[in-house]
């Protein structure tokens, strides 16, 4: 495996396929997989697209914390409704990106993605090691539409190598 994070965010996905959750895997962990040992990626995180209703949402916080994750909404902990302890979904209204940590792992899971709706970015998923994983030419249009110009060279690079045939 081209990174020892691999096992552990493989783990943690895995998971969330177990609890039914709908996701999608992007990012360079997304290309990672697809990729391997082919492009020489540095994998800080592991960017998540998550099916956005409330449902989804709650059983994604309340599988992450289960298994000792702590899921964040604008740097607060999701907060818990009071009597029942579940997710206070309606908390996270006008938000569209949450942050789940543990150790040294970084969980970036976006619900209410902008530049590219579900539809778009789960038009065609492959299932790699087990975890759903975006298209590569999603995963590549995701980095063309992203404010970080190390995302936009990257989506580029990656896209002049396999049309030259290097991938």
């Amino acid at each position: 495996m081209a990174n020892e994070r691999w096992p552990l965010y493989l783990d943690v996905l895995r998971s969330l396929v177990r609890a039914r959750i709908r996701y999608v895997v992007v990012g360079n962990f997304g290309l990672e997989l697809f990729l391997r040992d082919a492009f020489a990626l540095e994998v800080n995180d592991c960017d998540v697209v998550l099916g956005a209703s409330k449902a989804n949402l709650e059983r994604a916080v309340v599988t992450l914390a289960e298994r000792g994750w702590d899921v964040r909404a604008g740097g607060e902990l999701v907060p818990k409704r009071a009597g029942d302890g579940l997710v206070d979904v309606e908390a996270l209204a006008g938000k569209s990106r949450l942050v789940a940590t543990r150790d040294k792992l970084s969980l970036d899971l976006l619900y209410e993605p902008k530049t590219l709706g579900w539809e778009r970015i789960t038009y065609a998923v492959a299932d790699i090691e087990g975890v759903p994983v975006a298209a590569i030419e999603t995963i590549l249009a995701l980095k063309d539409k992203s404010a970080d110009e190390a995302d936009r060279m990257l989506a580029a690079k990656v896209r002049a190598q396999i049309e030259r045939g290097d991938l």
